[in-house]
This record gives C-alpha cells, structure tokens and sequence, in this order.
C-alpha cells in the first residue's frame, strides 16, 4: 500500500523534526522473494510467473535487475511484508572497492551495477562498449552524505 505523500510540517532538525517528520518520505509495502539484508536495493522480481506477482514481490538488486525501486532499512525473511523506501532520504550500503565509498561526494548519482543491492557512484561507459547496460545505469539515489563506511546516508529518486 501507498503511504500519504501530504507534508505534515515543515519543521527542521533544530526543532526535533527527524527523517520522516516532513513526509518527504515515500514507502510500500511489498513482499520478499528471498531473503534481504538491510540497508540494500530492491528490486521488483520480475522472475515471477504470473504477472500480477512481479509488481508484488521483491529481491536483492544485483548486475541483472531491470527495475530497482528503492531501499530497505531492515531485514527480512523470504515471504515476510517488506517496506521499501521509494523516495526520500535512507541509509543505504554502497561499494566498497572501485570506486570506493570515499570516492563519493555529496550529490552523486548512485546506482545499482553490482551484487548484493549496493550502490555504487554512476559511471557511463563512453567508449561505445556494445556491452554498457543502459537498464542498469538509471540513478536509484543521490548520495546525501560523504562517508569512511560503506554505509551512508542518501536520497531515494523515485522510479516506482
């Protein structure tokens, strides 16, 4: 189900507003194909038989994923209700080899090319490999935070 996306308040972090206090955030509810670890990018299962089912079901994003939707702040068991972030701002796992987590500036755009529903920083293939995946290469999130961890704070686009 689709949460509201009416802004409750406008208040800022000096006032004790947190992450969700504005609604900037937008989240549904899907279930899991598989177990997910949290702090990772799903995927809609496109790998379900029936049709209904592939708009109903999550996995792991990894290389082969054509429609990452967003992110997850917990884990989860195969067949449990699953709260995917599809926009605003969430901790989300990002590469930790090249380029790396300190290779990534604030206002980055991120994307999911590698296994394991980490992010890593866009990278466009301008030497006309016939092997560049254009369905991969669609900016998930923005980074929002710089970071000496492979965990770091970043803005989901919404793409669902």
């Amino acid at each position: 189900m689709s949460s509201a996306n009416v802004l409750q308040s406008l208040n800022t972090s000096a006032d004790g507003a947190g992450v969700t206090s504005s609604n900037r955030r937008v989240s549904e509810i899907f279930i899991a194909s598989e177990s997910l670890a949290a702090n990772t990018v799903v995927s809609l299962d496109l790998a379900q038989s029936d049709a209904s089912d592939k708009a109903l079901y999550v996995k792991t994003a990894d290389t082969t994923d054509a429609c990452p939707i967003g992110v997850i702040e917990q884990d989860y068991a195969a067949g449990e209700d699953v709260t995917v972030i599809l926009r605003g701002i969430v901790d989300a796992k990002v590469n930790s080899t090249n380029p790396t987590y300190t290779d990534i500036a604030v206002g980055d755009a991120l994307v999911s090319q590698i296994a394991g529903g980490v992010l890593t920083a866009a990278g466009i293939d301008e030497a006309g490999s016939a092997a560049f995946n254009l369905k991969a290469a669609t900016a998930i999130a923005l980074a929002a935070s710089t970071n000496t961890a492979e965990t770091i704070s970043v803005f989901v686009i919404k793409n669902f």
